[in-house]
């Protein structure tokens, strides 16, 4: 069943969002699992299973932020994939207004959420582990400015790098949605596309260099 361009566009700018956060999360060592796309009365709706758990017991205020610092970069990384999948497709890059516009509206989970509500409360967690307090409210939004600049842009970092991959990925899980646009792919599919996506990219570099 042929899917509308409106629903087609939004189909694909989800699964490019819910792979940001799937790779990233697996790029800092969170164990990552499946991913859920669906077109509902709420409009689309996806999330991609990640348990941001730590693998050793945080002992210190150095190691929880570290951890908190993570999950908010594995957060922003829907965004940043939000941001440049929307960059190719105009094939230019967003200015400061559009990718706004993108963290203010950003992809929504099944409970209605979407990740700059999650990354606001994480700042302000990690700012009170790593500042002492303040009641200069213009310096804790600083602050929070600050950490999310750093985070967005290590995001957008891991992201540049596993750009081919993602975009592989995008394209073969997209294969995958039942009509009209739903996916349930768990994770050893996932685990299968992100193999075939590898695959691909050296079959093409290869014919690449033969040329």
């Amino acid at each position: 069943m042929a899917v509308s361009p409106t629903l087609e566009r939004e189909l694909n700018r989800t699964i490019h969002h819910e792979l940001g956060h799937w790779l990233v999360a697996q790029h800092v060592g969170f164990k990552v699992g499946k991913i859920s796309v669906e077109n509902t009365h709420n409009g689309m709706i996806g999330s991609s299973h990640i348990e941001p758990y730590a693998k050793r017991q945080l002992t210190d205020p150095k190691s929880i932020a570290e951890h908190i610092f993570n999950r908010i970069v594995v957060l922003c990384a829907g965004v940043a994939a939000e941001i440049q999948w929307k960059a190719n497709e105009l094939g230019r890059p967003l200015n400061v207004r559009e990718s706004t516009r993108v963290y203010d509206h950003g992809v929504m989970d099944e409970t209605g959420l979407n990740d700059k509500g999650k990354i606001h409360e994480l700042s302000y967690i990690l700012i009170s582990l790593q500042h002492p307090p303040t009641d200069d409210m213009s310096l804790i939004a600083q602050r929070a400015s600050d950490l999310f600049a750093d985070a967005f842009g290590q995001a957008y970092e891991i992201l540049s790098a596993l750009q081919p991959k993602l975009e592989e990925m995008a394209i073969l899980l997209r294969a995958q949605c039942t009509p009209p646009s739903k996916l349930r792919c768990k994770y050893p599919e996932v685990i299968q596309v992100e193999q075939q996506a590898i695959s691909n990219l050296k079959r093409k570099a290869k014919v690449t260099a033969n040329v």
